[in-house]
């Protein structure tokens, strides 16, 4: 878990494509009204900016792909995520709704820097690569079974969980639903890459590939049925994965279809405004941060800000989760 230190800031411009400054510093604070027992830790500082620097690619030329062969007949496919900046969070406009009030947890925004390259899953994790993982769906799934469908009913812990041991035979003895152990147990050293669940800022930053609308395709709803499996009745009633368009960076699925568990501990409070690099969130707590929205959500809880927080043992339907990873 990275620390930091949060900075308020006071905004000259609501929007970074007006040209003016996102921020400027006036001084620490603690984060979430709480004392951090790391408040005194001195994080690496990002530079001030006028707006956020554009990454190695803006969206719209060749990607970096790879694909990590899991069976004979089953393989996961990666993008790369490039190091940049981004404004996490949502304006008061765009996070208000008629009936629901204030989405607080996503305003603030806050300039986020990520300092770090890295893959991420071209889709959510599907039944097939669940399946040839683990060697069969988990116990408790007794939902149907069609491989190109994203996997749910699965809970943080059953993804993220660390066993006691290393060793994949106990694993396995102990029937233990670990995927990201056993996956980077069978295929992290051959590929050469160590498999994660991304950060809420990393998912985020990946989700908008660029972009600083409410979707990664604009701000109207309009569209969304080409990106997105909603609620709204209008999005089919196809469920596999890829099935509609990915956004620039070559992502499908990342509004709808199925919420996705992330990395990060959620508490319900508002970003910290300021500019952070690598933003984690707070360092503990009672819930795992979900985002993305899933085919049961409306479009308004399928942008890219909206954030929620789930129990790590909640398995639901509509809940499931993308891996990322970085070279080793």
């Amino acid at each position: 878990t990275r620390f930091f230190t949060v900075s308020e800031y006071r905004s000259d411009s609501e929007t970074p494509q007006s040209g003016g400054k996102i921020g400027r510093v006036l001084g620490p604070v603690p984060m979430y009204g709480v004392e951090w027992p790391y408040i005194n830790y001195t994080p690496p500082k990002c530079h001030e900016v006028e707006t956020p620097r554009p990454c190695d690619y803006p969206g719209d030329q060749r990607l970096k792909r790879r694909v990590v062969k899991l069976g004979d007949e089953c393989s996961m496919a990666l993008v790369w995520v490039p190091p940049g900046e981004f404004i996490m969070g949502s304006t008061l406009e765009e996070a208000h709704d008629d009936f629901l009030g204030i989405m607080s947890p996503e305003i603030k925004r806050t300039l986020v820097r990520i300092t770090k390259g890295f893959w991420m899953g071209e889709s959510p994790i599907t039944k097939l690569q669940w399946r040839e993982v683990m060697g069969g769906p988990p116990n408790h799934y007794t939902g149907r079974y069609l491989p190109n469908e994203a996997m749910e009913y699965v809970s943080w812990n059953d993804i993220a969980k660390r066993s006691k041991t290393r060793a994949l035979s106990v694993v396995r003895r102990e029937n233990k639903q670990y995927y990201l152990e056993i996956l980077n147990e069978r295929f992290g050293d051959d590929a050469r890459l160590s498999f994660a669940l991304p950060t809420e800022a990393q998912w985020e930053y990946a989700c908008r590939a660029g972009t600083y609308t409410a979707y990664s395709f604009g701000d109207s709803e309009a569209d969304i049925d080409k990106y997105a499996k909603t609620n709204n009745g209008t999005s089919g009633d196809n469920y596999d994965v890829m099935y509609r368009r990915p956004n620039r960076w070559g992502l499908y699925d990342m509004h709808g279809l199925v919420a996705e568990w992330t990395s990060s501990w959620f508490s319900g409070e508002e970003y910290p405004g300021g500019s952070v690099c690598d933003f984690d969130g707070p360092p503990s707590g009672k819930l795992k941060a979900v985002r993305g929205g899933s085919s049961a959500s409306s479009p308004l809880m399928c942008r890219s800000a909206y954030r929620s927080g789930e129990k790590p043992d909640t398995r639901m339907g509509g809940l499931g989760f993308r891996v990322i990873a970085t070279d080793i």
